[in-house]
């Protein structure tokens, strides 16, 4: 079982990390991103569809996201990440750079 004081550790690095990759995001001109309290981050790409994105990901490099173009309200460029450790996210940002930098 989880302290409460371990759990809180946690929650503030999971926040912490949302915020790097956030601003990982909106530095390199990708996409934009909506604030949040949890380690879900949801954002919008500048250019490109979030389902391309998604499929990139998938078939080059193994990795998940989820398209949130059917989320009420949301269009196609909407995609949504569940921050994960600093190593992954940094694969992952660079992953969406490489796919950028391709279309």
């Amino acid at each position: 079982c989880i302290s409460s004081a371990a759990s809180d550790v946690y929650k503030r690095q999971l926040l912490e990390e949302r915020a790097r990759v956030a601003g990982q995001l909106e530095a390199l001109r990708i996409a934009e991103v909506w604030p949040g309290e949890t380690h879900f981050l949801l954002a919008r790409l500048r250019m490109g569809k979030a389902s391309a994105l998604k499929d990139y990901l998938a078939e080059t490099h193994g990795m998940l996201i989820r398209d949130a173009g059917n989320f009420e309200g949301l269009d196609e460029r909407y995609f949504r990440i569940a921050v994960q450790s600093p190593e992954e996210d940094d694969r992952l940002l660079a992953a969406i750079g490489e796919w950028m930098f391709s279309i």
